[in-house]
């Protein structure tokens, strides 16, 4: 229906297409939040868990590359014209959305439950109110530091790719460079989320996150410090943080970790809300940056389809690289700290375990 052209004019049109934009964002949310939180509940390892993460963002990754080269071509092919049109739109997404049930079903179908928590005495409460359910969440300091830490990466990395097209452009000085460093950065994305089943598990996830931000924050500030009229050097630091820009998606599974440890420390699992509250974070960087990135570019005396004083210039540099750096590093200071490792989940998993076998005893 988002795409669907009614035929109706003025305030009332505009109306429609909110209500059916804001209907299609909130299902999208409610599906991912579903499918983040079904990790927690169909494999009890938590590398398992973080293994199963990984793959969801590698096949994200893909997918939305192969939109990337097909999505336009299919909008032209269904609107009969050289120009994008609302009949081409329509076909295409009608296409997509088909493409989409067979996938839900087989994930519906094949996707099973094997984690069952089982109430132990009077101590163990599996349903809680909303109320209780929020207070407890605000006392699990380990969830809150994952919250927080992904919202600082995530305006860090949300402010730069969105302004990363002016700083090719007015810093690099070459329009011809735009599409080969996204194209590098986006491949390169791949090649890191390919990598964090082994580096997590060779390092745990606590390191292998700070590793990759520490590793991020030195490129940015040597593409502040260094030349970029050196290609080799434009193009082998804006690689290292395509691949570095990958370990966000390493707090899905520091939050799959996170509900194990409540359900541990508070005998309540949150699933749906720890996943919400983590998207939560997403979002409101997302909003943040696009607003606050639009206002900071203006400070730097950014004028459009103008050449750039010498100011704007270093201004759009500050912009890409600095304040990138200085949110990652906010984003590593809180991650500091963050306990859950191997071993300690290692204890989280036994007690775990242990809980639920006195529960089905006193069930029989």
């Amino acid at each position: 229906m988002t795409f669907t052209v009614f035929p109706l004019t003025g305030l009332l049109k505009i109306v429609v297409c909110l209500v059916c934009y804001m209907a299609v964002g909130t299902l999208y949310t409610a599906i991912s939040n579903a499918y983040s939180a079904l990790v927690n509940v169909i494999a009890k390892d938590s590398q398992v868990r973080m293994n199963y993460s990984s793959a969801r963002s590698v096949g994200s990754s893909i997918i939305s590359m192969i939109l990337s080269a097909v999505a336009m071509p299919m909008i032209l092919f269904f609107g009969k014209s050289d120009t994008a049109n609302a009949t081409g739109f329509f076909w295409t997404t009608v296409v997509c959305s088909i493409a989409m049930i067979p996938m839900l079903m087989l994930c519906g179908w094949k996707c099973k439950e094997i984690v069952e928590v089982k109430s132990y005495g009077h101590a163990v409460k599996q349903k809680q109110s909303i109320g209780e359910s929020i207070k407890l969440l605000g006392q699990n300091k380990m969830l809150l530091i994952v919250v927080l830490t992904t919202f600082f990466g995530a305006m860090a990395t949300m402010l730069r790719m969105s302004m990363l097209a002016y700083y090719i452009i007015y810093v690099v000085g070459s329009y011809t460079m735009v599409a080969p460093i996204m194209t590098i950065m986006t491949f390169m994305q791949l090649a890191g989320s390919m990598a964090l089943p082994i580096g997590t598990k060779l390092f745990g996830k606590k390191m292998y996150m700070l590793y990759n931000n520490f590793a991020q924050i030195i490129c940015m500030v040597l593409l502040f410090i260094l030349p970029v009229s050196n290609t080799f050097i434009l193009i082998g630091l804006s690689a290292v943080i395509g691949f570095t820009n990958a370990s966000a998606n390493i707090t899905f599974g520091m939050m799959s970790d996170c509900i194990e440890y409540g359900d541990w420390k508070f005998k309540v699992r949150n699933e749906g809300l720890s996943v919400s509250t983590l998207m939560l974070a997403v979002s409101a960087a997302t909003a943040l940056t696009g607003s606050i990135g639009v206002l900071l570019l203006s400070a730097t005396g950014y004028v459009a389809n103008a050449t750039q004083s010498v100011s704007t210039i270093n201004g759009i540099d500050v912009l890409v690289n600095i304040i990138p750096a200085g949110l990652t590093l906010l984003s590593v200071i809180v991650l500091l700290f963050y306990k859950i490792d191997n071993k300690m989940m290692d204890t989280i998993s036994n007690d775990l375990e242990a809980r639920n076998k006195l529960a089905i005893k006193g069930d029989l």
